[in-house]
């Protein structure tokens, strides 16, 4: 997984969230110094089962880190 993306992602999304480091944390059962570590780029190669509920504990999808497109954006068939 692609460090940048999801660090700039990550970031974007705490800064709307509002939330801290330590309340990502514990809503993704992911330690303090993991967040800090994705949010700021410091984990080379990012793992999808270390990634994912941290982007979900602040309201992100792993569709939307990819494409851009809001999660509740609905598709006309």
């Amino acid at each position: 997984m692609d460090a940048r993306l999801v660090a700039k992602y990550l970031t974007a999304l705490k800064e709307k969230s509002g939330l801290t480091y330590e309340a990502i944390a514990e809503k993704s059962g992911r330690s303090e110094s993991t967040v800090k570590n994705l949010c700021s780029g410091k984990t080379e190669d990012p793992r999808l089962d270390t990634v994912a509920p941290v982007i979900y504990a602040v309201g992100g999808s792993i569709d939307e880190m990819y494409t851009g497109k809001s999660k509740d954006v609905v598709k006309e068939i």
